[in-house]
């Protein structure tokens, strides 16, 4: 799980990589070879903890972690592609070159944090589809249970709900 997350951070450094050229109004490509030095940075995170997680591994058996971290120990361009491959949603590898998949949206940003990050979009105020209504009540409990005022108002109905 650990080298999992590792790989996904890596990924998010990719998309934030490529946010900034459509940002700059570039084309959102990165070829393997230009990683921005952020993305350098986290895999060799994720490198690193491969190197020290892969004995336990092997010792356990675990043939799917075993192949993943030694995935995880090869070049940062092989790493990084591998990642793309495995992931094919959000972040894909088309003709060697790294661009967003289906699932990436437009990958702009609505806020940004002060260190470059992006940061989590709150869904408060977003309007949700009539037929998840469920999706949207379980939203309104967890903004409850994180001591937040429940978003339901005259302008956010609960379906399904008896008042």
């Amino acid at each position: 799980m650990e080298l999992r997350d590792l790989g996904l951070d890596v990924l998010r450094g990719v998309e934030d990589a490529l946010r900034r050229r459509m940002d700059d109004a570039l084309k959102p490509r990165i070829g393997p070879a230009e990683l921005p030095e952020i993305v350098l940075g986290r895999l060799a995170v994720l490198r690193d903890s491969a190197a020290t997680v892969l004995p336990r591994l092997e010792g356990v058996g675990e043939r799917d972690s075993v192949r993943f971290a030694q995935e995880c120990l090869r070049s940062p361009q092989e790493v990084v592609e591998t990642l793309a491959r495995r992931d094919g949603s959000v972040i894909c590898l088309r003709d060697g070159v790294l661009v967003p998949g289906p699932a990436a949206g437009d990958l702009r940003p609505d806020e940004m944090s002060d260190d470059g990050d992006l940061t989590a979009t709150s869904v408060q105020d977003a309007d949700f589809a009539p037929q998840l209504f469920r999706l949207r009540n379980l939203h309104c409990l967890m903004e409850e249970l994180e001591g937040r005022t429940n978003p339901a108002s005259p302008g956010f109905p609960i379906r399904g709900d008896v008042r």
